[in-house]
């Protein structure tokens, strides 16, 4: 690993154990979170971007917003590995470990753009926002939107799905919902109903913004349809609202 890598690794410990408590923390706990050596927690010190002693290490105010953009990069690159190319959680974890260290400043906020600005990893764990987030720039347009801001006949395929509980997920799954099932949505009032496989669907609103999904076009108003409401008389062969 090289020594720059290091040093973010280093920073990214100290501002995990941060999230769980104020600190400062010893060296044994930040070495034991990091792939990192004693020389790299020495260097954060040297650098200014952290404070250490007997008492323990801790970010400076100057090291903290560091720590926060290496934090960012390696939760985005979590939400693309797992979520959108679908790999495993422990593989995800590991390949953003090294993803992060190569990710230039535009290519982050791009990354956090075309998945519509998350706020969370997929471990739950917040990820700091950045100048993308807080002016909703779309100087590369989100190909992913949840598919609670489409309209009746829009069509679209299903990126990933993000829900609190494993539970869900699964159960959306039996009702073969999984990444790559192509949709048309059929109304967006009082529920949800989606057209898929052949078969109606209906979602709660909730459930709708758990379902993050591709489409070819940005939704968008249509002529003469009220934002969130769309009617159809398709028979519904299914539904499921969460109980």
């Amino acid at each position: 690993m090289r020594a720059s890598d290091e040093l973010e690794e280093t920073l990214q410990a100290l501002f995990c154990l941060e999230e769980g408590g104020d600190g400062p923390f010893s060296e044994e706990q930040v070495l034991a979170w990091s792939e990192s050596g004693p020389e790299a927690l020495q260097r954060a010190v040297e650098s200014g971007l952290a404070t250490g002693g007997p008492d323990g290490f801790r970010l400076t105010e100057r090291g903290r917003p560091e720590a926060a953009v290496i934090v960012r990069r390696h939760r985005l690159a979590e939400r693309l590995l797992h979520d959108v190319l679908r790999m495993t959680a422990a593989a995800s974890e590991s390949a953003a470990c090294k993803f992060e260290h190569i990710l230039e400043r535009e290519v982050t906020e791009s990354i956090c753009t075309l998945l519509g600005h998350p706020a969370l990893c997929p471990h739950g764990k917040p990820i700091p926002p950045g100048a993308c987030c807080s002016s909703h720039n779309q100087r590369i347009r989100a190909v992913i939107h949840k598919l609670s801001e489409l309209h009746a006949g829009d069509q679209a395929t299903i990126a990933y799905v993000q829900a609190a509980n494993d539970a869900r997920i699964d159960r959306l799954s039996s009702f073969g919902l999984m990444p790559g099932t192509p949709l048309r949505v059929h109304q967006m009032w009082p529920s949800v109903v989606i057209e898929f496989a052949g078969t109606h669907l209906a979602l709660d609103r909730e459930t709708a913004d758990d379902i993050f999904v591709r489409t070819a076009e940005p939704p968008r108003e249509k002529a003469g349809e009220h934002r969130g409401r769309g009617h159809g008389r398709g028979r519904r062969k299914r539904f499921w609202r969460r109980g």
